[in-house]
């Protein structure tokens, strides 16, 4: 997608630049129905900053989040508006920059955990990015996620719209996300799902990125790091954010070098970070990662295919003697509930006799990049179907010899009853 090919340089925060000009709206996405000028006159100031790209202020706007509010029925309203606001605010600048359509999270836990389904989360979000697509977003952007099962459910909403989609996720200095899910996974399995763009936003400073672009880049071909300024200090009950716009802007190149073709600013960053960054993007230089693996993956682990790997047939159960014995892949027939079986296995998983009928629902509910084995030959009815099918949910179809289909696929070789070797192909 030439219109992401960067390097290019997003906005910085929002909602504390509107409380500075009016502390009496209760949060950031009502601004847009009760102070729209502040919202654009937001818009302007990094647009004048030097910013390519800005955010809609919707990062809350979900009906989930603005049901807290009062205002679920006017979630289609408020997108719509923060759009049109934004494309003025462009249009005003000269029309040459973009415009971000914002997604944040819900603050619901999906089941298991929660009470949540995926098909609950996956509508919120695709009735939310189908407002701000009407209101004349050029893209989406997934960012904060915590979790990547809402990542994925937020992605495949955002989807619908048939935008490009940029999709982060919040890590810890770990390089994990709170839920335990890896820089690496997060970004192999939402490229695999479709997101033209893959990245970090918020959590850290540019420093404690640097490490989580280097892992994304090499499993994804586009990223994005939108880092804090600096780590927050808590100063008479605030956090504070005292990284200053020279030392932010001193990343910049090294965040590039590590892969990161797009870069912003999240929590505690003004006009005057984009500024200073703008100049340093300016004057650096930038060369796209080119990952080179075959990846399956959970949300916790990720396996390169491309040299070989075992696989164990066998039950959920099975799993620790499977990963101590050195497999890395666990072979489910009849996977039934998969929710609640990637809660307790983290090796990947290959699926084998699932019917069509089931096929989709299987990989709308599975939190990583699946291998499935087709029920049928390539040559037989149905094959391009169930294939299609795979490739929507970045999915890996696994077969019996190689074939060449235009896609990456996985071959599996029986080594004995229960075990299987397999190996990923171009």
């Amino acid at each position: 997608m030439a219109l992401l090919q960067g390097p290019l340089l997003f906005d910085g925060a929002m909602g504390t630049m509107l409380q500075q000009k009016r502390s009496d709206l209760a949060f950031p996405e009502l601004f847009n129905l009760e102070a729209p000028e502040i919202v654009e006159e937001v818009h302007r100031a990094y647009l004048a900053a030097g910013a390519d790209v800005v955010e809609t202020n919707t990062f809350g706007a979900n009906r989930y989040k603005l049901a807290q509010h009062g205002l679920a029925e006017r979630t289609v309203e408020i997108n719509e508006r923060a759009a049109e606001l934004a494309k003025e605010a462009v249009r005003k600048a000269g029309g040459k920059q973009l415009v971000a359509g914002s997604l944040g999270p819900t603050g619901q836990l999906m089941a298991p955990l929660g009470t949540a389904s995926f098909e609950d989360i996956y509508g919120v979000y695709r009735e939310q990015a189908q407002a701000l697509a009407a209101g004349g977003v050029d893209l989406l952007i997934v960012e904060t996620m915590l979790d990547l099962g809402e990542a994925r459910a937020a992605l495949l909403g955002a989807l619908t719209t048939g935008l490009p989609v940029i999709a982060q996720m919040t890590f810890e200095q770990s390089g994990m996300t709170m839920m335990g899910t890896p820089a690496a996974v997060a970004a192999c399995v939402l490229s695999s799902l479709g997101a033209t763009v893959v990245g970090t936003n918020c959590g850290l400073g540019p420093r404690q990125m640097l490490d989580i672009v280097r892992s994304m880049a090499e499993v994804a071909p586009r990223i994005s790091a939108i880092p804090n300024a600096g780590l927050p200090k808590l100063v008479e009950g605030k956090d504070v954010y005292d990284l200053d716009p020279k030392t932010m802007a001193e990343f910049v190149p090294q965040l590039l070098a590590q892969g990161a073709g797009i870069v912003g600013g999240c929590c505690g960053t003004t006009p005057d970070h984009i500024q200073a960054m703008r100049q340093a993007l300016d004057a650096a230089s930038y060369t796209p990662p080119t990952p080179r693996g075959i990846y399956g993956a959970s949300s916790r682990k990720l396996v390169d295919l491309s040299g070989g790997v075992l696989a164990k047939a066998g039950t959920v159960d099975d799993w620790m003697e499977a990963e101590g014995a050195g497999f890395s892949l666990l072979v489910l027939t009849h996977p039934g509930d998969v929710t609640m079986a990637q809660m307790m296995c983290p090796l990947p998983m290959i699926f084998t006799d699932v019917p069509m009928e089931d096929l989709e629902k299987l990989l709308r509910e599975y939190h990583g990049r699946a291998l499935v084995v087709p029920p049928m030959e390539p040559e037989q009815q149905g094959f391009a179907e169930y294939l299609e099918v795979l490739g929507r949910y970045g999915a890996l179809a696994v077969l019996s010899e190689y074939r060449e289909l235009g896609v990456e696929v996985a071959v599996w070789q029986p080594l004995s009853e229960d075990t299987w070797r397999i190996e990923g192909v171009k």
